[in-house]
């Protein structure tokens, strides 16, 4: 295992590999160093993957549930996929990286002890971040980051430890008083003619609120490990991406 002492002369690490925390499958938690991503900034990118499975053939299949669980983005009982991931493009180039052996392992805590002081984390550019053990994160997060995000679809069934680091992603205003009362702050996926609550604000990055800023840079979607005084608004933005289209067509057909 690599022992962080200097920039590794390499794309991406390997943080983790085990069973899903969703259901058991064999998985592998990556970091990738560099992004194009103008929404996200500058952040360290982290991807949840099927070891044995590439992202594609883990969507046609729906084998993806073992690292995206029941999320209303995926391509459930024939209904198309919603979700902003093009698994065709990044995951897919780095599922076959790792398959290739490109990325050395390093562990959580040393990985978070050199990157968090210069750089911010993205936990789940794909995938969801429950489905990695509580204290994979707890050793990667324990260090004073200059900042992350993370969001999960499994806020109802994951362990409450995990509203320390991420956002319960939510699909409906009745998905986000129930995620509320359990004590997490939220994420809200809008349909253009959704409303916001009084407890809401869209994302500063978003298009609709003009991107503002980079998440790097606002980093209020960090569950409730915000070093705030006080908690910030809950996030939501209007579905986006390749799969945006899907999306209000499957809330119509979810909650008919």
């Amino acid at each position: 295992m690599l022992k962080l002492t200097q920039l590794p002369q390499t794309g991406g690490l390997e943080l983790w590999r085990g069973p899903s925390k969703i259901d058991g499958a064999p998985i592998v938690f990556i970091a990738t160093l560099q992004t194009t991503n103008r929404k996200t900034g500058n952040m360290i990118q982290t991807w949840i993957l099927h070891q044995d499975m590439s992202p594609v053939d883990a969507v046609m299949s729906g084998a993806d549930e073992s690292i995206c669980g029941k999320c209303i983005h995926r391509a459930i009982n024939g209904k198309k996929r919603s979700c902003y991931v093009n698994v065709g493009q990044a995951p897919l180039q780095i599922w076959r990286a790792w398959q290739n052996n490109k990325y050395p392992q390093v562990s959580p805590a040393d990985f978070g002890e050199y990157y968090s002081r210069y750089r911010s984390i993205r936990l789940g550019a794909y995938g969801d971040p429950a489905a990695v053990p509580l204290r994979v994160l707890h050793d990667l997060m324990s260090p004073a980051w200059m900042g992350h995000t993370g969001y999960t679809h499994q806020w109802r069934d994951c362990d409450a430890g995990y509203a320390g680091y991420l956002m319960a992603s939510v699909d409906t205003e009745a998905e986000y008083w129930e995620a509320k009362a359990d004590g997490w702050r939220t994420f809200r996926t809008l349909t253009p003619d959704d409303s916001l609550t009084d407890g809401e604000m869209s994302c500063p990055a978003s298009d609709e609120a003009g991107k503002r800023t980079t998440c790097d840079r606002c980093k209020l979607c960090a569950g409730k490990f915000s070093n705030r005084p006080r908690q910030p608004k809950d996030i939501a933005i209007i579905a986006h991406g390749v799969g945006a289209k899907n999306y209000a067509r499957k809330l119509e057909v979810q909650h008919a």
